[in-house]
């Protein structure tokens, strides 16, 4: 398979058992297989009783749902277009997926649940370190203690904290200590052997994962997911959030680059054969200089680039754009 630098690397498919059975012989998942397990059990034909054999929790009122809050602190119209009723599967689930198109304000959500569950202890996960201080900030505005777990910080909420996921090791989990509700943002990168391992440690969490990227991967472990969270219980698409007026409809125009030679046909480091073939590539660039000048003065341009030297180079051929950038 050629991967997306261009060199071909190869790959197996291998089928993967998400279950086992343990020495009595009886069939063991993840809790999130439940309802599909039912499902297909009903069916088969069969009676399906379920007997919880969990004790009380330590706290008995942590579900009590209070979504007047979200008004009382967050004003009248708090609510974007389909946050209800996200926040109702929420509500109505002991778990579950949630996918939502960019822009959607799956961040906002989050508060508004953390709003709603006055009386549960939250754990909000983030894949990186920025990600997860943007949330702990935003959180930060409208609850006090937010805790963080994570980009050099071990600092616990008195009822909310945001973990960076690689921070995940330090949640407690005995009966006490560990959440009452999990929210993990960006889900679809909690597939990963490491972020598997430590989610399955949750006992009695209700797990809930939000994404705009839900059942996209590659290597086909989505699966993986639903048997940690569970299965879909909300999901808004692009052409929903078109209609809705959240997000503005895309055109995708593939322009091909052809050259009489390949200038990183002979480089293996990936890092060099993006810098000679994309980067430091003077055709190329000049074709995405020619196609940034196709739009009239009225409609705003916006050129995305992986690296700092990329901009520079591009911004050599187009000096009347600003050029934006983090860090160097």
């Amino acid at each position: 398979a050629y991967c997306s630098d261009g060199v071909r690397r190869p790959y197996r498919k291998f089928p993967t058992a998400l279950y086992s059975y343990d020495a009595n012989g009886l069939l063991v998942f993840p809790q999130g297989f439940r309802r599909a397990v039912t499902s297909l059990l009903l069916e088969s034909g069969y009676t399906v009783t379920e007997v919880c054999c969990d004790g009380p929790r330590s706290r008995p009122n942590c579900f009590e749902f209070r979504p007047e809050r979200v008004f009382e602190l967050l004003g009248p119209n708090a609510f974007r277009p389909k946050q209800a009723d996200a926040l109702a599967a929420i509500a109505s689930n002991e778990g579950g997926l949630i996918g939502a198109a960019t822009a959607f304000g799956k961040t906002q959500l989050i508060l508004m649940a953390c709003l709603s569950f006055p009386n549960a202890k939250i754990t909000i996960v983030a894949d990186g370190q920025e990600v997860a201080m943007t949330i702990r900030n935003r959180l930060m505005a409208h609850i006090p203690g937010v805790g963080l777990v994570g980009a050099g910080k071990r600092n616990f909420g008195r009822r909310i904290t945001v973990f960076v996921a690689d921070s995940l090791h330090h949640e407690p989990h005995d009966p006490e200590g560990e959440p009452d509700i999990v929210f993990f943002d960006e889900v679809h990168g909690a597939a990963s052997p490491s972020n598997l391992e430590r989610l399955a440690r949750y006992q009695r969490a209700r797990m809930f994962g939000l994404s705009a990227s839900l059942f996209k991967r590659s290597d086909n472990a989505d699966h993986r997911l639903e048997g940690i969270f569970g299965p879909l219980i909300f999901n808004l698409t692009v052409p929903e959030a078109e209609a809705l007026g959240l997000v503005s409809p895309v055109l995708v125009e593939m322009i091909s680059v052809e050259m009489s030679s390949n200038p990183a046909d002979k480089l293996t480091q990936d890092t060099a054969r993006e810098r000679a073939a994309i980067w430091n590539n003077e055709y190329r660039n000049q074709m995405v200089a020619d196609q940034a000048r196709r739009f009239p003065d009225d409609v705003q341009v916006l050129i995305m680039v992986k690296s700092i030297e990329h901009g520079l180079r591009l911004r050599k051929l187009l000096p009347e754009f600003e050029f934006c950038y983090d860090k160097i």
